[in-house]
């Protein structure tokens, strides 16, 4: 389970806490196991949604897709590996 400074620290450090409440933040940090990066990567890419606006008056607000992605790919998770050397691996 998620520990409250955890919590605290997802809650005021990470861009994608506004507009999520109490119970949403602490799932996402329980999720993932007390990982901040990886809540609030998640966080973020579901602030990433698509939220253009046009009036039927012919005014359009543009979305911040772009902007919440962007973020998000601070919080991504680094999933390179070290490929091993092929004589170390057949020669073992």
């Amino acid at each position: 389970m998620a520990d409250a400074n955890n919590y605290s620290d997802l809650e005021c450090d990470c861009p994608c806490a506004s507009g999520f409440t109490d119970a949403a933040l602490l799932m996402l940090l329980e999720k993932h196991g007390g990982d901040l990066r990886a809540a609030s990567y998640e966080g973020l890419l579901l602030k990433a949604e698509d939220n253009s606006l046009s009036l039927p008056d012919g005014l359009q607000l543009d979305d911040n897709r772009d902007y919440w992605l962007r973020l998000a790919s601070l919080y991504r998770p680094i999933r390179a590996m070290n490929i091993p050397r092929a004589d170390e691996q057949f020669n073992s």
